[in-house]
């Protein structure tokens, strides 16, 4: 008897127990603050880059009417009067503008014309041109192998000063390669032979090494071609092309498949003195994609008058 009212007193108190324990669980769930509601709208996944456009598949360019790009050349030219004295160098620039003029034919030849003029002059030089062209490239437009070279340049400061105007005209007939000496060096002229492709599967073994004959003087030179996956400034892909002719400064050029010629060209002696290096570089170009590169006169641009027509040819020199 005793022991059955003990179990049953301890059964009430564990009864008891348990609903204080629910009552408080209850209780301290009503108290305690419900999360706040996230108002945060729900964000779409993250959209991947669009990627960048196909570059054209070579380094012949993709030229259109009313095309132009601006250069500037440094001349490095030692001014030291006394023999044997420490180098005293003078780097003197020189801009010109180039433009895709005209499709002309020469011969049976389907041709681009190029006209460079004279651009950002010195206020004290006299431009006696008036904004005409000095030179006139006759591009194959399959290959862009040099087909003519016209001369349109005056005697004095810059070919743009002096009454007498020199005009003359070379023809290049065999499709190989151009080192252009007879033209001032302060505006590169050299046509190399462009590949069909940036890439080194895409070379045959005879482009990379490609001996001719200079047709200007019938010597032996060889144009060498360097395919890059990537430039020093990341720029996918790149090409170097150099031209090397015996006794001649080695002229080294740097394509990039966003601008419509070559990047930059250097022509050094073959044994590298500094005295004889020339540098151009291409510093803007219609299309430019990168605004952040100053150009040479706070904004270079193409003529405000039309580039006068080429005039006819018929194939003769």
């Amino acid at each position: 008897m005793c022991y059955s009212l003990r179990a049953t007193v301890l059964a009430l108190a564990l009864i008891l127990l348990a609903a204080l324990l629910c009552s408080s669980s209850a209780r301290t769930a009503e108290e305690s603050p419900a999360p706040p509601a996230d108002d945060t709208p729900a964000q779409p996944p993250a959209e991947k880059p669009a990627a960048p456009a196909n570059p054209r598949p070579s380094p012949r360019p993709d030229w259109h009417l009313g095309d132009w790009w601006i250069t500037e050349t440094h001349v490095l030219t030692n001014i030291s009067e006394r023999k044997g004295a420490a180098n005293q160098l003078a780097d003197k620039l020189f801009y010109h503008q180039w433009s895709v003029a005209g499709e002309q034919k020469v011969g049976e030849t389907a041709c681009w014309v190029v006209e460079i003029r004279a651009h950002n002059l010195p206020k004290e030089i006299v431009d006696d041109q008036k904004g005409d062209y000095l030179i006139r490239l006759y591009l194959n437009k399959d290959n862009f192998s040099l087909v003519k070279l016209e001369r349109n340049t005056r005697e004095r400061e810059y070919r743009v000063t002096g009454e007498r105007v020199n005009t003359n005209s070379q023809s290049f007939a065999n499709g190989e390669a151009a080192i252009i000496t007879s033209w001032p060096i302060m505006c590169p002229l050299d046509v190399p032979k462009l590949p069909g492709s940036w890439h080194e599967e895409g070379l045959a073994e005879r482009e990379k090494e490609m001996p001719y004959t200079d047709e200007w003087c019938s010597e032996r030179a060889m144009q060498r071609i360097q395919p890059f996956s990537t430039d020093i400034e990341g720029k996918s892909p790149a090409m170097l092309i150099t031209l090397i002719r015996e006794q001649w400064p080695i002229r080294t050029m740097l394509w990039l498949p966003d601008r419509p010629w070559w990047s930059e060209w250097r022509c050094q002696s073959a044994d590298g003195k500094i005295e004889n290096v020339w540098y151009s570089r291409m510093i803007d170009w219609k299309g430019k994609a990168d605004p952040a590169a100053p150009p040479a006169d706070g904004g270079a641009t193409p003529p405000a008058t039309e580039a006068p027509a080429p005039p006819s040819d018929s194939g003769k020199p």
